[in-house]
């Protein structure tokens, strides 16, 4: 490094120690423990790309490549004034960086800044600090992009690592993800080290198996509502505190595994596309999807889903449905922000909120129906939505308040229930009859007066 002129010999009064973390071909990269300089230092506000935005250009692409810079972060030269502060302890003397070294506050903000303005007027890229992706729709074209992209890194001394550049695929590995024409789902080498991960012992391994499976939870649906065991598991605890496992933590172990493994297909955003919302609410948790219609189909672009703080698993069931699409619509702002799109819900008295005005509204009720207005105010029931080609995965987040139930259970439950007869025959306005859910091989007594099993 000293060679290549990253870094020189220092008499700062500055110092900080040193730290080698292993690099991925099994190298080694020095960064300083930078955390005593870091707290005198200036935030930079810079924003960094949204990791999953990598898709939001890339709808009739075919043909990509990935770009990698060699040592990005150290072509970013250290101002003159400030090269004595970044002296790093080494077993051989003091060393200062002439070049932005890793483990500085607003390094990645200040690399980031540097590629947007190098690159910005380059559509069909996507930078990710020193990961760049390029789509184009063919080869042709793909060729054209890449010449550009190389030209102007050329003028401004940016240099290519070819290693670990990959050129012109139909499939590529970009960012823990796996890109392809249709879409993009999690990267199976990432996905097998999550389902083979041991059961967590500490709070502080489960929660490093909670982070890697909330890296993909826009793949997962109803993610929270599955994971739920294992979230209040971590109530009150510290990271040094044992895991007390239950029978309901090893089944939303094993599922947060499956689910995974499972996850959907989730296609690029297309801007020209139909757009839906569809949200649901349960006593635990919120979800919704977010889908464009494709070629007779509803294609799902992302899930969402958040469980309920304590105060609102006691909100009604409307509350509770209009908080769903109001943390949705939040979410998914940046698909839905200019276009128009239809909300579809499951709780039908919602659609009428926006043109309700004879009752007086909570002042929490105002203010998310005011927000959601600023989206859309086309609010209507799911069964709207229903059409024979419809992708069965969105029906089925569509219809997830019935995910989890044990109909046999139930079914045990109601004949035991001597209340459930006098219901048969007595004037309650309800119809009653035996519905059998064949997927469960029960039948229960529902109520059919509203052509809906309830």
């Amino acid at each position: 490094m000293e060679r290549l002129g990253i870094v020189r010999r220092s008499n700062s009064p500055w110092a900080s120690p040193l730290h080698m973390v292993t690099k991925a071909d099994g190298g080694w990269r020095p960064c300083g423990d930078f955390r005593r300089l870091n707290n005198a230092t200036t935030p930079d506000r810079y924003p960094i790309p949204h990791i999953q935005d990598f898709s939001a250009h890339l709808a009739g692409a075919s043909v990509f490549s990935k770009v990698d810079l060699v040592r990005g972060y150290h072509q970013v030269p250290v101002h003159p004034q400030d090269v004595p502060k970044t002296a790093v302890i080494t077993p051989f003397g003091l060393f200062e960086f002439l070049r932005m070294p890793f483990g500085l506050k607003g390094a990645a903000q200040t690399f980031q800044r540097l590629m947007d303005s190098v690159l910005r007027d380059m559509p069909f890229l996507f930078v990710y600090l020193d990961d760049i992706l390029v789509a184009s729709p063919g080869e042709g074209e793909h060729l054209s992009h890449l010449r550009l992209l190389f030209e102007r890194l050329s003028e401004h001394g940016l240099i290519v690592n070819p290693a670990k550049c990959q050129f012109g695929l139909s499939s590529i590995s970009f960012l823990g993800h796996h890109i392809t024409q249709q879409g993009a789902v999690p990267l199976p080498a990432r996905v097998d080290a999550v389902t083979r991960f041991p059961r967590p012992r500490t709070v502080r391994s489960l929660q490093e198996f909670l982070g890697m499976v909330n890296f993909y939870n826009c793949f997962i649906p109803h993610a929270a509502h599955v994971m739920r065991p294992l979230y209040e598991a971590l109530r009150g605890k510290v990271p040094k505190d044992e895991v007390d496992w239950s029978p309901g933590m090893d089944d939303a172990f094993g599922a947060a595994k499956s689910a995974l493994a499972a996850a959907a297909l989730l296609a690029h955003p297309s801007p020209t596309s139909p757009v839906a919302l569809t949200t649901d609410a349960s006593d635990y948790a919120v979800g919704a999807v977010c889908e464009q219609w494709v070629n007779g189909a509803w294609q799902p672009l992302a899930f969402f889903s958040r469980q309920l703080r304590d105060n609102e698993k006691k909100y009604s069931t409307f509350d509770r449905e209009l908080l769903g699409l109001f943390l949705a619509t939040r979410h998914f702002r940046f698909l839905l922000e200019g276009r128009q799109f239809t909300a579809f819900v499951d709780h039908k008295p919602l659609t009428f909120a926006m043109a309700k005005t004879s009752e007086p509204w909570s002042g929490r009720q105002q203010r998310q129906l005011s927000a959601i207005s600023e989206f859309t105010t086309d609010i209507q029931h799911v069964a709207g939505k229903d059409n024979s080609v419809a992708d069965c995965l969105s029906r089925a987040v569509a219809g997830s308040v019935h995910l989890g139930l044990d109909y046999a259970a139930m079914a045990a439950d109601q004949a035991a229930d001597s209340d459930i007869q006098t219901y048969r025959t007595a004037s309650t306005g309800l119809c009653l009859e035996d519905v059998v859910f064949d997927d469960a091989n029960a039948t229960l007594v529902c109520d059919v007066s509203t052509d809906s099993e309830t």
